[in-house]
């Protein structure tokens, strides 16, 4: 309840509107219930929230959706992560991971003593 009460105030913070921040906070919630960033591992975990198949078909809808200007989300994610974060030095981690042979993701994220907290992420074709 706590994570869900703290994630709901990170996500308000963001100039998003009402609906697409409440599918923001649940997929925020399904990666780490799941533990994975894949969209079926993540519908899973969403599964009390109604069929997989929907939540599925729900998260696509979030990152297909053209109203959602990423570079703004994640100006404002990092903006409110270095602030929470309180550092006065910070370490950046940049990683990049092959998902399969035709996808790569590009990861800039602050280091933390729990793990990496991710500020910006990108993914590409490989050799581009």
């Amino acid at each position: 309840m706590i994570l869900y009460q703290v994630m709901s105030e990170l996500v308000n913070e963001l100039s998003l509107e009402c609906r697409i921040r409440r599918v923001l906070k649940d997929f925020a919630l399904g990666i780490i219930a799941s533990g994975s960033c894949q969209l079926e591992a993540v519908a899973s975990a969403l599964a009390p929230r109604g069929k997989v198949e929907s939540q599925y078909r729900r998260l696509q809808r979030f990152l297909g959706n053209e109203r959602v200007e990423m570079a703004q989300l994640q100006a404002e994610w990092a903006e409110m992560v270095v602030k929470t974060m309180r550092a006065e030095q910070v370490a950046l981690l940049v990683d990049e991971t092959a998902l399969s042979d035709h996808l790569k993701a590009m990861v800039v994220g602050i280091w933390s003593a729990g793990g990496c907290v991710p500020l910006a992420w990108r993914c590409y074709p490989p050799h581009t």
